[in-house]
């Protein structure tokens, strides 16, 4: 009888292909609000240049209801709204061809990616009715250009 037991699975392959899936899930999301090459690269700088220190901000917990209801807040998804969120306060009155230029530009890139963990670092000072309800639906950076100006 042969051993029904399957080997272990490659865990870098298996962690790419988690990874891989979570970014086209991620473009899907947040098509239409921004390109989602740039928001794939923007998100992987800040998790880079976060390191383990993502974990202050977004602790993990194991608690099984929150996860299988999906209340919970994942780090990569929380930081692509953020990403959304400034992308689109320094775009809004942009050209398409302006806006493109401007993801194509390295220290356009390099500013989002320090705002974005100026924002991360502050994420838990805010409000957890702001972040978690909208005042105008599809308007992320409202909620930047408002909290930002308080805490100024």
């Amino acid at each position: 009888m042969k051993n029904s037991i399957s080997p272990l699975p490659n865990l870098p392959q298996l962690a790419q292909a988690i990874s891989k899936s979570n970014n086209e899930t991620l473009r899907e999301l947040f098509k239409g609000k921004i390109n989602g090459n740039f928001l794939i690269k923007i998100k992987s700088e800040v998790l880079n240049k976060l390191g383990a220190e993502v974990f202050e901000y977004y602790p993990i917990s194991f608690d099984n209801s929150r996860i299988i209801t999906g209340n919970d807040e994942t780090p990569e998804y929380d930081i692509c709204k953020i990403i959304v969120g400034v992308n689109r306060h320094h775009s809004i009155f942009l050209s398409g061809v302006e806006i493109c230029r401007n993801q194509k530009n390295i220290k356009y890139q390099e500013q989002i990616i320090i705002e974005v963990i100026e924002k991360i670092q502050l994420r838990q000072l805010g409000s957890t009715f702001f972040r978690k309800n909208q005042m105008f639906l599809g308007d992320e950076f409202l909620y930047f250009l408002f909290h930002m100006n308080f805490l100024s």
